[in-house]
């Protein structure tokens, strides 16, 4: 597996958020049972991703990962952090943002735009390449 990019141990030092070039890691050890769960979500899965400030009493915040479909939180998707990581608990959700609106081409990100999809789309439609039932599907999975 790669390096993450980013890693931070939770506030009880029984779990770390990880993130990778495409994903986040959440592992935690539960106190009692010391047993190990693991979350991995896919940044294409992630609909927000929420910070909440370190309070200045405990000194915790928290991010939380939203995802698509999801209707009640699963405390798999919250990860807790100390004051100290703010700074980089916000460098992982400006990453996030930054990549889930990118693809990957020969090791580099590359901004695409949902307008110029939907340029080639009618271009390959006019050209006939695409009949209209594969213009449409193509671009309601690209608007979706």
């Amino acid at each position: 597996m790669q390096d993450p990019i980013y890693e931070i141990e939770d506030v009880n030092s029984l779990g770390w958020l990880k993130v990778y070039e495409d994903k986040v890691v959440l592992t935690k050890k539960d106190l009692f049972f010391g047993t190990k769960t693991e979350n991995t979500i896919l940044f294409s899965s992630i609909s927000n991703v929420q910070i909440s400030e370190p309070g200045k009493i405990l000194k915790l915040g928290t991010i939380t990962f939203s995802l698509y479909g999801e209707s009640n939180k699963d405390t798999l998707d919250i990860f807790c952090y100390r004051i100290k990581d703010y700074e980089q608990i916000f460098e992982i959700k400006n990453f996030i943002t930054l990549s889930k609106g990118a693809v990957r081409k020969d090791n580099n990100f590359v901004k695409i735009s949902i307008a110029d999809e939907l340029q080639k789309l009618v271009s390959l439609k006019d050209q006939g390449i695409l009949t209209v039932e594969e213009f449409q599907s193509a671009k309601e999975k690209l608007i979706s």
